[in-house]
């Protein structure tokens, strides 16, 4: 017995093949009018058998399966990014940053030193990690990839091309030092107390 067949005739209580159409009225006249007949109305001559719920039910999985997987390249790609930050703001007061000491603020890390305060932006050029400062052995490391540069931001080892990146520090009228990531200056800047 072929699939069409099937889906145009049912058998009865005798096994006798009767015609959908007879079915359909013993079904209407047994049930009541607001029905599931009626509010999931299938067309005449369709027939959602086995076969096509699994093609739909293999379907949705695949859909699924393959968005999953974009979401897992998605993250992999993107570990160790830093999420958004502002790109201007008040890193701290002067006293804040003792000579000598490299502190993390925000989206970036400022370096006091003999000539002056500077600040490099917190992301190796590589790929755009987050880096750390190993305190013990005074070197910046890229945990992502291996990249170490120096307190100055010169590159020592790595895949990382060139160096860290000094950007713009200034001081306003209350002795807050304010970033602006976006505004990147030559190595030897430094902001000076005076």
């Amino acid at each position: 017995m072929n699939r069409d067949y099937r889906c145009q005739t049912d058998r009865m209580s005798g096994g006798i093949p009767a015609p959908r159409e007879s079915l359909q009225q013993n079904i209407e006249r047994i049930t009541p009018q607001n029905s599931f007949n009626h509010a999931l109305p299938v067309g005449r001559g369709t027939c959602f058998d086995r076969r096509g719920f699994l093609r739909w039910g293999t379907l949705s999985v695949s859909l699924l399966s393959v968005l999953g997987f974009a979401r897992i390249i998605q993250a992999f790609l993107s570990a160790g990014r830093e999420e958004r930050e502002p790109t201007r703001f008040m890193a701290g007061l002067w006293d804040e940053f003792p000579r000598g000491s490299v502190v993390r603020k925000r989206s970036i890390f400022v370096v006091h030193d003999q000539n002056g305060i500077y600040a490099l932006k917190g992301s190796c050029p590589h790929l755009g990690c987050g880096f750390r400062w190993i305190q013990e052995k005074e070197y910046f490391e890229c945990p992502c990839h291996g990249s170490r540069f120096e307190r100055s931001g010169h590159l020592i080892s790595g895949p990382a091309g060139k160096p860290l990146q000094h950007v713009l520090l200034t001081k306003n009228m209350k002795n807050e030092i304010i970033a602006d990531v976006l505004k990147a200056v030559p190595d030897d800047f430094r902001l000076t107390q005076g």
